[in-house]
């Protein structure tokens, strides 16, 4: 009665280990899908990251872009694009900082200057390239007339 019980005991080890082995197996598969999905999760976070990153840097240029051409304008530029393109490699987005603290805002500063002043700075080094500083007496005058051609019948 024991060798029949020893070898019913030895099955159900057997049973037990196969068991156990599976469990084994889920286990590591559930690892390996969890790492997989993991990884594919940083990496969308990471391409997520990027767009945003992106459209930040996009959205800065579009600002700065527009503030150089706004105060390029109310001072008469006759280009504006043309001021924008002189001034924007010098201009930054910088924190505020007010009674020596930050205020949690960011400021355009054009040489650590307002943009307002850059373009002011800029009316009196280069005047040439603002409407109410050109003199008229100092045009060429130019015709504007075409000239004439006379077709003769041969």
């Amino acid at each position: 009665m024991q060798e029949i019980d020893v070898k019913k005991l030895e099955a159900q080890l057997q049973a037990a280990n196969k068991r156990a082995e599976q469990a084994e197996q889920q286990v590591k598969n559930l690892q390996s899908a969890h790492q997989k999905e993991l990884a594919k999760h940083k990496q969308d976070l990471n391409n997520a990251n990027k767009r945003a990153d992106d459209a930040d840097k996009r959205y800065n240029e579009t600002v700065k872009t527009q503030v150089l051409t706004n105060c390029a304008r109310e001072n008469g530029a006759y280009r504006p694009e043309q001021i924008v393109q002189l001034l924007q490699g010098r201009a930054a987005f910088v924190a505020e900082i007010k009674d020596g603290k930050e205020t949690g805002k960011t400021v355009l500063l054009v040489d650590g200057r307002t943009p307002a002043d850059a373009v002011q700075r800029l009316v009196a080094a280069q005047p040439n390239l603002f409407k109410e500083n050109i003199r008229l007496d100092q045009v060429a005058e130019v015709q504007m007339t075409c000239p004439r051609f006379l077709y003769q019948g041969l």
